[in-house]
């Protein structure tokens, strides 16, 4: 391979790694704590290392992409960042749902339950229903509530939402009244044991 070609395939491949990733995050066929940087820079290596093989695959029918011609270098990049998006979009996702029942079936031969990659609070805040935010300390006083209108990503680490205010303020209740509806509604309550506040959500 001319030294040119192996530059750009280099560059090709970690470049797209982090679009793969970025992508993959956006549609949250990955997600990764805050916290496990080695993770993150494992997968990216992971991927820049499929973009790697995907651009020689793809220069080896390209004349003259090997041989460090300009022009057959550029198709080639062109065709492998159009190849590594379409992936993203097709196999990445369906290969982590099987990769994911795969594991889980091991896991329930083993008595264990099923694996799940969601955050605690990806998992709270996941639904397409109008949710009701409520938001109290440890020592039960409310700090506020409202309608939940945005929630930050899944670093538990950086957890914070954007609420409308309730139009009525009767709507404004004390954490005895909320947990009372709760139980009635089987809703879920988020404990942030670091901040000290405890999030109730409800349909």
């Amino acid at each position: 391979m001319n030294i040119t070609s192996l530059i750009s395939s280099l560059i090709v491949s970690g470049s797209l790694g982090y679009l793969n990733y970025n992508i993959l995050t956006k549609l949250d066929v990955v997600d990764f704590y805050k916290d496990n940087k080695d993770d993150k820079r494992y997968f990216v290596i992971m991927l820049g290392g499929i973009n790697y093989l995907l651009y020689l695959v793809t220069a080896s029918f390209i004349p003259h992409a090997q041989q460090g011609n300009y022009l057959a270098i550029a198709i080639t990049m062109l065709l492998v960042l159009l190849i590594s998006v379409v992936l993203d979009f097709t196999v990445f996702p369906w290969s982590k749902k099987f990769i994911n029942w795969l594991i889980s079936k091991v896991r329930n031969r083993s008595g264990l339950p099923d694996f799940d990659v969601k955050s605690a609070q990806e998992f709270f805040f996941n639904s397409n229903e109008p949710q009701k935010v409520y938001i109290y300390d440890f020592d039960d006083k409310l700090i506020d509530c409202g309608y939940l209108y945005y929630s930050s990503g899944s670093d538990f680490d950086e957890l914070s939402q954007v609420l409308i205010p309730f139009e009525k303020p009767e709507e404004e209740k004390s954490y005895l009244e909320v947990k009372k509806i709760a139980r009635k509604q089987s809703s879920q309550m988020l404990i942030d044991s670091d901040r000290q506040i405890k999030i109730f959500n409800l349909s």
